[in-house]
């Protein structure tokens, strides 16, 4: 079985708005989600934001979407994800959804995210994508 990794949205970020220096090791992320050696997860609220910014910045959001939609499994958010959150220490409520999210996903390896501080009370490891990809190919 490959990794399943769930994406913070910062790492789609960096991806599809090459915000370097941080999209060298997302662009290698999403290579090895092409070849099939990870499978990516993620949160229909990263979806909003991605869209959202896409928007803002004159690209095509339906695009981005569309490709996101095509290599990735979208984790609903659910009335408990808010609940949990409201009941638990983390201290920035939007990566809080995403780590309640996460927990939806069965035998995951990995949140992959820059912003590792945010998930310090997180029970599921948490790794930068360089970190990721340096255990991964070794």
């Amino acid at each position: 079985m490959v990794p399943r990794l769930f994406l913070d949205t910062n790492i789609i970020f960096d991806f599809f708005f090459d915000r370097g220096p941080f999209s060298k090791h997302a662009v290698k992320l999403f290579e090895l989600c092409d070849e099939g050696q990870v499978d990516f997860y993620l949160s229909a609220l990263s979806l909003a934001n991605i869209a959202y910014h896409a928007q803002r910045v004159k690209k095509n959001p339906a695009l981005i979407i569309d490709s996101l939609l095509k290599i990735s499994k979208v984790i609903d958010l659910k009335q408990e994800h808010f609940v949990a959150v409201n009941n638990s220490k983390f201290k920035d409520y939007e990566d809080g959804l995403q780590y309640f999210s996460a927990l939806e996903v069965n035998n995951i390896e990995a949140i992959i995210s820059r912003d590792k501080k945010d998930f310090q009370h997180s029970l599921l490891p948490v790794l930068t994508p360089g970190e990721f990809i340096n255990s991964f190919t070794r």
